[in-house]
Order: structure tokens, then sequence, then C-alpha cells
């Protein structure tokens, strides 16, 4: 029987990876490695006060009116948060935690930091997207940053970019344990000379996910990939671990609502298991490889 999980938006999955790629100069994966070095910022620089929920009115009416922010940024704070997180444990992000921080709170805090805010209406919540600048060493573009709200609240956080120094795989593995699940997402053959691959890692109880992104390569039957464990642009997501959310659902909700393509979970696709896995790549400085059968994927 097909996995149901299986069937995970196409959409998504492309979009995210360009979104990763443009942070990066072009979308060449053998470009040379960019240098994120940026100066150090004090730990306490991310204790600004964020008002937590203390009720649950309808759900938000704000207006769609985009937040404009002057242009004249001093970027030596968010480079730093870039890097370091502000110190704060996911799926806290910036300070800001899915299911307690109020958005009018979290609103002020990215407005000095932010070239725009933009909402989007959703269904049954509003979609904030706020562009954040960032020196060239960084990045040549504005930093996406997605915020899901209802119940004036942030629910979920999409980041996709360079969002932490501090979300290598090593990291992650050692800081959090063995994953809940991870995913895979290639294609058969390259596309125009590219053949992209995701490594998908889910906390799923503790709220967010990180995806990384890497070139793959055909090598007979098979797709090989590697991942290095060291700093470079990812995806990100967080959410309010009370939603209970699957993977599917966070994707979903976190990048896109248009269907479909196929991921599959890392036993299945490598016969590697999340033990093995955590076992060969929580050791700082190695390179996770991973070999998947090429007749698993679809077309490019």
């Amino acid at each position: 029987m097909t996995n149901p999980l299986r069937k995970i938006n196409s959409f998504l999955f492309i979009s995210l990876l360009i979104g990763v790629c443009l942070v990066m100069t072009g979308c060449a994966f053998n470009a040379p490695a960019t240098d994120f070095s940026t100066p150090a910022i004090e730990n306490n620089a991310i204790n600004v006060p964020l008002t937590k929920v203390t009720q649950q009115p309808s759900p938000t009416t704000s207006s769609t009116q985009s937040t404009l922010i002057p242009s004249s940024i001093d970027v030596s704070f968010q480079e730093g948060l870039l890097q370091s997180n502000g110190e704060c444990r996911l799926p806290c992000w910036w300070g800001i935690m899915p299911g307690q921080t109020e958005w009018i709170s979290a609103e002020a805090f990215l407005m000095p930091y932010s070239l725009q805010i933009s909402p989007f209406e959703r269904d049954t919540y509003t979609y904030y997207t706020a562009y954040i600048m960032a020196s060239e060493q960084v990045s040549e573009r504005p930093v996406t940053n997605d915020f899901a709200v209802w119940d004036d609240a942030v629910q979920l956080i999409s980041a996709a970019g360079q969002t932490g120094a501090d979300y290598t795989p090593h990291v992650i593995l050692e800081s959090y344990g063995v994953p809940d699940q991870i995913w895979l997402n290639t294609a058969n053959s390259p596309r125009e000379g590219v053949l992209l691959f995701a490594t998908t890692l889910a906390y799923l109880k503790e709220g967010f996910l990180v995806l990384y992104s890497s070139s793959g390569i055909v090598e007979g039957a098979d797709i090989t990939t590697c991942i290095a464990n060291t700093e470079a642009p990812l995806g990100l997501l967080t959410w309010d671990p009370d939603l209970n959310l699957s993977y599917a659902d966070a994707m979903a909700m976190g990048m896109s609502t248009s269907p479909v393509t196929y991921d599959l979970p890392l036993e299945e696709a490598t016969g590697k298991t999340l033990e093995e896995f955590y076992e060969e790549y929580s050791v700082e400085g190695t390179e996770a490889c991973l070999r998947t059968p090429r007749n698993l994927w679809p077309g490019p």
C-alpha cells in the first residue's frame, strides 16, 4: 500500500529549494561556499520583551496592508541573529515562540530589521512575510521569513536560507537527539544539468524540522548525495508542538498548498535506520552521504 504521506507538495519542495538557492549566489551547486561569518553580537541581544498569549480570541482579522519600513537599516544585529538564533532553542526562533508569542509583539520586534512585512490571507489564518535585510556577505537579497498567525499568536514560522550557524546536521543531532522522522526527496535524473536532493530532519514532538538541500549525482542505478556538516543555507520550519502537526501538514502549511510530489522515509529510500543516521552523522566534521535507488523516484 502506498504510504499516504508519500504524496507531498511538489511546489513546496521546488519553491523551498529555490528559496534556499536564492540565498546562495545563484543556484549552481558547485559554486564555492559563501563565507557567512558575521560580527559577534551580545548573547542577550535577543532578550526583548515578547508578549505571551493569555487568551484565545476569535481568529485574527488583521489588515491586508503591507508594513513598509525605512531603508536605513543597521544590518549588524540581524546578521548576528542569523548566525546564533539569539541563543534560542527550537522551536523558538529569534525569541519568537510559536503558540506563545503574540503577533503584535513579534511584528514590533521584526519591523526595525525588515524592508517590508506583507500579509497574505488564507482560509483560516493570516500568513505574514517579513523581508529582512542582511549584508551582501550573508545574502544578496533580503532574507524572507514567514509567520502563520491565528488567535492573535504566531503559530508557525518558516525560514529559508541562512537561518543560523548552529543548524548543521551535527549540531541538530547532538542537541536534539535522534529525529522522529527523516524524509528524502529527489528525482531519478537531472533536469537542465541539476539534480536537486532534499534531506529533512523532522522533530515532530519538539515542533520543528530542518531541510538540507544538496546536489544529487547519478551513479549507475543509484543516486548519491552528501550533506556537508558545515554552515550552509537551509530551510527551517518551527511550530507550536501542541498543534501535533504531521510532516505533511507542517510542510503544506509552512510552504505552499499545491500538490503533489513524492517524499520517502529514510529507511525506505536508503535502507538506513534513524539510529544509524544519527550514529554516523552526529560527529562533528563528518559528511552525511546517502545512496538511494533511482527507480524509487519520479522523473524531473
